[in-house]
């Protein structure tokens, strides 16, 4: 009996493994993905949740361009090197390093071979990689027939945020112009 226990559970891993491996080879040959998107933050202690939507470009290493529309106009762009945030109300523009917390860039980042995540069959559709890191755990939603990314959801220091992914393409041509930001 034990024998069998211990056969299934190695068998278990070696499957979550060439799962993990056909998902990484998926993201590896990824140059571009966009889409649109809501976005969910959510503070257990205050009770308080913002919600944005719009629309997202991402683009091999680092470009990123998110257009929100509501609950009022904003946008994020990312350049490679720098990450800067447009309030168009106020005409301010707040730069950061490309390097601090960005969800969406999660696309490209969980590829990095340090991580391996615990990988699960949800329903017929989907895939769910659960990374449990040192501040925070992450959740991704994956559709099973082409691994797209429906949901990423953080959770950390009594904190949630979730994305839900919509009308998602690939591979498009994206120029770099679509990643400056005009100052």
């Amino acid at each position: 009996m034990n024998y069998l226990l211990i056969f299934l559970l190695l068998t278990t891993i070696k499957n979550e493994k060439e799962v993990y491996k056909k998902i990484k080879n998926f993201y590896l040959n990824l140059k571009t993905i966009t889409g649109t998107f809501i976005q969910r933050e959510c503070d257990q202690e205050s009770g308080l949740c913002l919600e944005f939507r719009g629309k997202f470009y991402i683009k091999k290493p680092n470009y990123l361009r998110l257009l929100i529309e509501e609950p009022e106009k904003g946008l994020i762009v990312a350049d490679g090197e720098s990450l800067y945030f447009y309030y168009r109300q106020d005409s301010l523009i707040q730069k950061y390093s490309i390097n601090e917390f960005n969800p969406f860039l999660i696309f490209f980042q969980i590829m990095k071979d340090t991580i391996f995540p615990h990988i699960e069959e949800k329903g017929k559709k989907y895939y769910l990689l659960t990374f449990s890191l040192p501040y925070y755990r992450l959740n991704l939603q994956l559709r099973k027939k082409d691994f797209l990314i429906e949901k990423i959801k953080y959770e950390w220091e009594k904190r949630d945020l979730e994305i839900l992914l919509y009308s998602q393409k690939i591979n498009q041509n994206l120029s770099d112009t679509l990643f400056k930001i005009k100052k």
